[in-house]
């Protein structure tokens, strides 16, 4: 059946937020909703994507500033600030607003460096927080919350129940947090929990994918390459390093069928694409029109999605014409996206 003009961008939003909601579950907020159990999760990535869908969905967005008042000592901050990047200024605005309003009581020095680099992205004009999807006005607002104000956002004050707890380690899609506490609050933890999912990389590709700056990266596998943790071989122009998985995973008791995804790219691409239509509705009006625009745009969306991750390559579109474009692209972003949420 032909997924609708009307119901695509509306069926992606919702799909992005239940991804959210399991994720942050296996983190440890405040739901019933059943864990993500089989993708390894990159809560940077996740924080800054919250920061969009979150906005469609205030109690998860509010919840989620409750679970970093409770856990903000393992979030890697550097790390944070670097994946915002692929998200836009905005929502570094909307992150900035978000750890002042969290660090108020704190006084965190961690907290507070971050703020200061984004307050460049504060909002000139000021805009509702929380939105509607197909609606052109926010949600109701009487008494504005300061701290968000004066980053430009129009919201009531955050009511935190206080009631997030800790990430639950015996999950498997917990891995990047676990390692964490074996090895701190560093890029070490992030490049081993690629080494142990996907086997193999180059500095490169991992610095990518990991969204960690690269000579730090290629240092660091330097280092363990040296304390014979990992092999080295020439790819090319680059050096590959790989790891032996099965010992590793086997100590770290983690599911062999734990998987790997750049979520920072799959999060930010999917945010285009809605942002996109909901700020130029008219040329997403009639199939045909939002296939030029899809079209117009295909680079960008499907660059930015991880095939390999997921395990399903989106096909080449190019024989297809007219209205037929928006169709095909539709069917096969859902049957991406189904492999995801499955």
């Amino acid at each position: 059946m032909k997924m609708s003009l009307e119901r695509f961008p509306r069926s992606i939003l919702e799909k992005m937020l239940d991804i959210c909601w399991c994720q942050w579950s296996a983190l440890g907020i405040y739901t019933n909703i059943a864990p993500e159990m089989k993708w390894a999760i990159d809560p940077e990535a996740l924080i800054c994507a919250t920061m969009f869908y979150g906005r469609y969905d205030p109690r998860l967005f509010d919840e989620v500033l409750d679970w970093i008042s409770v856990n903000e000592k393992i979030l890697n901050f550097n790390r944070l600030k670097k994946t915002a990047d692929a998200f836009g200024p905005k929502y570094k605005a909307c992150l900035g607003a978000s750890l002042e309003y969290v660090a108020a009581d704190k006084k965190s020095p961690r907290f507070l460096s971050t703020v200061d680099r984004w307050k460049e992205s504060r909002l000139v004009e000021e805009e509702y927080l929380f939105l509607s999807w197909g609606s052109d006005t926010g949600y109701d607002v009487k008494d504005t919350a300061p701290t968000f104000g004066a980053w430009g956002f129009l919201r009531n004050e955050p009511n935190l129940r206080g009631l997030s707890g800790k990430p639950d380690m015996r999950n498997s899609a917990n891995l990047f947090l676990r390692l964490r506490k074996l090895f701190g609050v560093t890029s070490r933890a992030s490049i081993l929990g690629y080494l142990l999912l996907k086997g193999d990389g180059n500095s490169m590709r991992i610095s990518k994918a990991v969204n960690v700056n690269q000579r730090n990266v290629y240092h660091i596998l330097n280092e363990m390459t040296e304390g014979e943790f990992l092999l080295q071989w020439s790819g090319g122009r680059e050096s590959v390093f790989s790891i032996d998985r099965e010992p590793w995973l086997e100590f770290f008791d983690i599911d062999k069928g734990l998987r790997f995804i750049r979520w920072a790219d799959v999060f930010s691409t999917f945010q285009f694409l809605l942002e996109d239509w909901a700020e130029n509705g008219k040329a997403y009006s009639t199939a045909y029109l939002a296939a030029s625009r899809i079209r117009d745009n295909s680079s960008k969306l499907l660059k930015g999605l991880d095939m390999d991750g997921v395990g399903y390559r989106i096909p080449d579109l190019s024989r297809y014409r007219g209205e037929s474009y928006f169709h095909a692209f539709a069917e096969h972003i859902q049957a991406y996206l189904d492999r995801i949420v499955s």
